[in-house]
């Protein structure tokens, strides 16, 4: 068998957990085919590993008899694809393989194609024992085959009865080699319940390497960044041109405070500020797409962020619209020039909303206005602000991209738009851009779907606030058009919202002119690693030359017009394939147009939801916001604005009433009593929330109902007591 590496065959023997549901009351075994694509990675079916995690899972490599463990957990899995990836124990490694040959594009032409699996039909029986045997398997890929709806299939032709057919079971996950090369072509996922003698369908390698998580587990960490640390820590993200002035002085005022933190964590728990920096150059994020990825899942995980925005390099606003999407705070952007008001007058759109620092030289150490004394406090009130509003926001568009999906609203022409059902372009708001690009973009994208509506937030009649408008629409758009011609600021971080909020990636274009880096000195290194990871399609605009301050001709040339609109044309039949779930095969260096988003979705602090809190602890946090973290706390002024309103104010304390209730029935009676002798964080929880809604709801009730709901708390928490009282809580009921 030609192609066929029998040092990564392996034999795969998995004890699945007892799943009555599914007519298995006890535990039992499966077996299938799996194939090393890794020196540890094994590539097989998922549903070979199963549903739920196995009990055990093992492996013999068909080359030698020794078995070895698996890690049960997949690295990569994916339920729609059939496909999963495990990784076998150091011992079990292949330790010298040759890189894998993958196959590259999909071909239409016939090709012949083998394998070799553990089917049923291997099975042997010796010293009462059964073996699995393995058993050949080849004929024709069938090129033309496998398309269609949904994601595309390969279309294996066999030559088999029907009742043989069936004794193919168990060589799930088997590889598919072409014969002639030897490349991967893809595995056999499942034999099909009715199949009929001659077809297998597999899942292709290019649907695989076209899955962001596949791609991403097959290559090793970055190795530029140093494991996170355990204690808060900021992450410094420096700009390609803007030097280390921002890294030294966030190390520094970490350094003049470490000690106080670390004194402080000790003693509360948790420290206020970051106690240690993890820095990287944008561009070192940008240099593959491996790299990309491990930098967004930091971007989710780090509990502050500082970014050098000097210049608005496109890779750092990039970054920071990602940032914005997964993170509520603590993010802070930093500038070394000194921008005086007409410079801050012309500062990005999403920057002027927030927060602009200075990390340069011009000001002595003393001065309050130095990076020693502004990055410190910043980030001590950006974390102190984060815990006490629960709607802070650093940067904008976390909220927005998070509101329900909007209503129809009103075109310039005043007709009725389904936001869903636009297109939305992100594009420069400039007069050169405006003449013949926009013809060009606009003419492309009717072409591609006359009946859905171009829109641009300007020329939206609605009266809600532009911002949280736009967040919304770069969510919520079907297609997304995104114009990196001129290279703006707002543009790239509205990129970064788009990827890291929609899981369907969006159309990127640009000027030929603009994609060259001999047009631009500033940043070039990471503009070329952008195109190389985003790939944007380079169109000419017949007639124009934006950016070299020509303003448009009243009538562009469209002597080339055809031609140049299909390359514009070209990008559109890449956005409908994808959306029809059958993306093109990436380029090397590309990344997957959904990549990020599944990054963000995988690697996002659920923590920082509201509703992810329990009922109890939601109603709790609810009361915070209207009276404070001390509702005992008299003199204090309320936070709700007019409640002096004697009414107000009345149905103001109602409401807290019946919220500290409504979190004690939940919490008592949402587990049985006989729970609390073995559980000792619910006993304590319960003895919390009882006093406080005593303290802050019961002190004198009127109603009967109320002073039985009293009594009932103080008998609750005195058995408590009693509870903590005995030698051991476990198993003894509370009285």
């Amino acid at each position: 068998m030609a192609g066929l590496d029998l040092n990564r065959l392996v034999l795969l023997e998995c004890t699945q957990p007892a799943d009555p549901a599914a007519g298995h009351p006890s535990p039992f075994y499966t077996v299938g085919t799996g194939y090393f694509v890794t020196d540890d990675l094994v590539l097989t079916a998922q549903h070979v590993v199963g549903p739920h995690t196995p009990q055990a899972l093992r492996l013999r490599v068909e080359a030698e008899s020794a078995w070895f463990g698996v890690d049960p957990v997949p690295v990569w899995a994916d339920a729609t694809l059939d496909a999963a990836l495990l990784r076998v124990e150091p011992a079990g490694r292949r330790k010298g393989l040759a890189p894998l040959l993958w196959a590259q594009g999909d071909s239409t032409d016939e090709l012949k194609w083998t394998s070799a699996g553990y089917p049923t039909a291997g099975t042997a029986q010796q010293d009462g024992s059964q073996l699995r045997k393995t058993r050949g398997l080849g004929g024709t890929l069938y090129g033309a085959g496998g398309g269609g709806q949904g994601r595309k299939t390969l279309d294996l032709g066999v030559a088999f009865s029907v009742e043989e057919s069936k004794l193919w079971r168990g060589a799930s996950g088997a590889p598919v080699l072409a014969v002639d090369t030897g490349a991967l072509l893809g595995l056999i996922t499942q034999v099909p319940e009715d199949f009929g003698g001659d077809r297998f369908d597999g899942l292709p390698v290019s649907v695989l390497l076209g899955d962001p998580g596949f791609s991403q587990a097959l290559q090793p960490r970055w190795k530029a960044r140093p494991l996170l640390p355990t204690q808060p820590w900021v992450l410094v993200v420096l700009s390609e041109d803007g030097g280390d002035g921002l890294a030294t002085w966030v190390d520094k005022t970490l350094a003049s405070r470490r000690e106080q933190n670390a004194q402080r964590a000790s003693v509360l728990g948790e420290a206020d500020e970051p106690l240690e920096a993890v820095t990287l150059r944008i561009t070192d994020a940008l240099q593959s797409p491996a790299d990309w990825l491990d930098f967004v899942r930091t971007l989710c995980l780090a509990p502050f962020a500082v970014f050098d925005a000097t210049g608005f390099e496109p890779g750092v606003m990039l970054a920071l619209g990602v940032r914005a999407v997964v993170r509520r705070g603590v993010t802070l952007t930093s500038t070394a020039e000194l921008l005086g008001a007409d410079e801050l007058a012309q500062l990005p759109f999403n920057i002027k909303e927030s927060k602009l620092l200075y990390h340069g030289d011009g000001y002595a150490t003393s001065d309050a206005r130095h990076p020693l004394q502004t990055l410190g406090a910043a980030l001590r009130h950006g974390r102190r602000e984060l815990r006490a509003q629960p709607r802070y926001l650093d940067l904008p568009a976390y909220d927005g991209v998070r509101c329900p999906m909007p209503e129809r609203f009103k075109d310039d022409a005043n007709q009725d738009v389904d936001l869903t059902r636009t297109m939305l372009v992100l594009c420069p708001f400039n007069d050169a851009w405006e003449g013949s690009n926009w013809v060009t973009v606009s003419n492309a994208a009717g072409r591609f779907d006359a009946a859905r509506r171009l829109v641009r937030m300007r020329d939206v009649l609605s009266p809600r606030l532009v911002g949280q408008a736009l967040y919304e629409a770069i969510r919520w758009s079907q297609t997304c058009i995104v114009d990196w011609t001129l290279w703006r600021p707002n543009v790239f971080f509205e990129l970064g919202v788009r990827l890291a909020s929609a899981e369907v990636g969006p159309v990127c274009l640009a000027e030929a002119g603009e994609l060259a880096n001999d047009n631009h000195t500033l940043a070039a290194e990471q503009r070329r690693r952008l195109v190389q990871l985003l790939q944007p399609q380079a169109y000419a605009a017949p007639g124009d030359k934006p950016g070299k301050g020509r303003k448009p001709q009243a009538k562009p040339h469209h002597a080339n017009g055809a031609a140049l609109a299909n390359l514009v044309d070209d990008a559109f039949k890449r956005h409908k394939a994808i959306a029809g779930q059958q993306p093109e095969t990436l380029v090397d260096g590309a990344l997957a147009h959904n990549a990020t988003f599944l990054a963000c979705r995988d690697a996002f602090d659920t923590r920082q939801e509201r509703f992810t809190l329990a009922p109890h602890e939601a109603l709790r946090n609810s009361i915070a916001e209207v009276v404070g973290r001390d509702p005992q706390n008299r003199n204090r002024d309320s936070d709700v604005l007019f409640a002096g309103n004697p009414a107000f104010k009345a149905q103001i304390a109602h409401n807290v009433r019946e919220r500290w209730i409504a979190a004690w029935y939940y919490l008592a009676n949402r587990q049985p009593r006989t729970a609390w002798a073995t559980d000792s964080a619910l006993r304590q929880a319960l003895r919390a929330l009882g006093n406080d809604v005593l303290q802050n709801a019961l002190q004198n009730p009127s109603e009967p109902a109320l002073q039985a709901l009293r009594d009932e708390i103080f008998d609750v928490v005195d058995a408590l007591d009693e509870i903590d009282k005995l030698p051991t809580a476990a198993g003894v009921p509370p009285p």
